[in-house]
């Protein structure tokens, strides 16, 4: 090992309640405990429900610019980093979102940096991003200098981390790279399954719809955005109601419960479905679910597919771009139905409570594919770190990196 460790700056506009957040946290968290790494967590705005999880020896910076996709955001951000490239000298940086992610590029040019940057692609180019979100007020003139702006610079970047292959390829062309898997675009799972979601997952739930002798439970986990389509995901149940006794769980918030609670009433599936909010462990849900359903439009990787299959509970989801087919294998570990296909929804969970026999630990070995483990010493790789988090811990057996 060397006796300078690296200092790397992980780069995170807000540690809101979110999968993206919940994914770096993991991440910074596994890195932090590296003892070749200097990690410090810089953040756009220092707010969110996981800054409680963060550990206490982190080094923590708040640029204090709350999050916005606007000109003035753009140009307070690259102040604010430029200034901080400058004073902390960091030898890496690990920045998130295309939006802040050539932010982060015109901060290094400006400060005349260093850093090695890289980038790690959690969302769909822009421009696409914008297409799928219906409801987004950004302007096209300005979405279009972003666009342009990312073709400039990304390939500037020493490495662009994409979460799944479809996306990488789609985020290839959106640059203008000439060569898929050339050495600055690599393919890193999200880091998703490790001890504690075991532990979480096993939890004690104490909520009447899981007791004995009641109906079957579905679950869905995840922001209440046009991008998840729950009104497909209620229509569909609403149809299987029709069939048989069942219920409905979608864990999470958003901008669109209102529009999903008239919805319920107007199918008439008030009395079986239930919209709580965000939960502290969705992970004794998902161990107790009969099934688990992502009805998004669009994905870039899908983890809550994962996390549900990491709990032995057999999923359905659309077949979206991107993630999915690559999570259940064509199908191979859990069902796929076309976009916005209610009937199909409704289908594919009249087979799942059909198909007693599920073999829970082949989904929670399929699962351990996306560990947090994997894809920490891939991160440690492209940084150029040669000892992996494996070796370190049968270094000193009682030093634990997942929690």
């Amino acid at each position: 090992m060397s006796h300078s460790p690296q200092k790397v700056a992980l780069l995170l506009h807000d540690l809101e309640k979110g999968g993206m957040q919940a994914v770096c946290l993991k991440l910074v968290k596994a890195l932090s405990e590296h003892p070749d790494l200097e990690i410090e967590l810089v953040l756009s705005n220092q707010m969110g429900g996981f800054l409680n999880q963060l550990p206490s020896n982190l080094k923590t910076i708040n640029l204090g610019i709350p999050f916005q996709l606007c000109l003035k955001y753009s140009y307070k951000l690259t102040v604010a980093l430029s200034r901080y490239l400058r004073q902390s000298k960091p030898d890496i940086i690990l920045s998130n979102l295309p939006f802040v992610n050539v932010i982060t590029l015109l901060a290094q040019g400006v400060s005349f940096s260093k850093v090695r940057t890289i980038l790690i692609e959690h969302t769909l180019p822009l421009e696409r991003s914008l297409e799928q979100e219906s409801e987004s007020s950004l302007g096209r003139r300005f979405t279009g200098v972003v666009t342009k702006m990312t073709q400039l610079l990304y390939p500037h970047a020493a490495c662009i981390v994409t979460p799944s292959h479809g996306m990488a390829k789609e985020i290839a062309q959106a640059i203008g790279l000439k060569i898929y898997h050339n050495h600055k675009l690599e393919v890193i799972y999200n880091p998703v399954v490790d001890d504690q979601l075991h532990q979480k997952a096993k939890a004690p739930l104490e909520h009447p719809w899981f007791l004995e002798n009641q109906p079957p439970v579905f679950l869905a986990v995840g922001r209440l955005t046009p991008q998840k389509d729950y009104a497909t995901l209620l229509h569909g149940f609403a149809l299987l109601r029709q069939q048989m006794p069942a219920r409905l769980i979608i864990l999470g918030d958003g901008p669109m419960r209102s529009h999903l609670e008239s919805l319920v009433e107007t199918l008439d599936i008030k009395a079986d479905v239930l919209l709580p909010g965000f939960v502290d462990n969705p992970y004794a849900y998902m161990s107790r679910a009969s099934a688990f359903v992502l009805s998004s439009v669009w994905e870039t990787f899908g983890v809550v597919l994962v996390e549900a299959l990491a709990c032995g509970c057999p999923v359905i989801s659309t077949d979206c771009d991107y993630g999915p087919t690559e999570i259940l294998e064509n199908g191979k570990y859990g069902i796929l139905v076309p976009v916005r296909d209610c009937q199909a929804l409704a289908e594919a969970m009249e087979v799942t409570l059909a198909q007693l026999n599920y073999d829970r630990e082949n989904l929670r070995t399929r699962a351990h594919t996306f560990s947090l483990e994997q894809a920490v010493n891939q991160y440690l790789k492209i940084m150029g770190i040669t000892e992996s988090i494996s070796a370190l811990a049968k270094q000193e057996p009682s030093k634990t990196l997942t929690t």
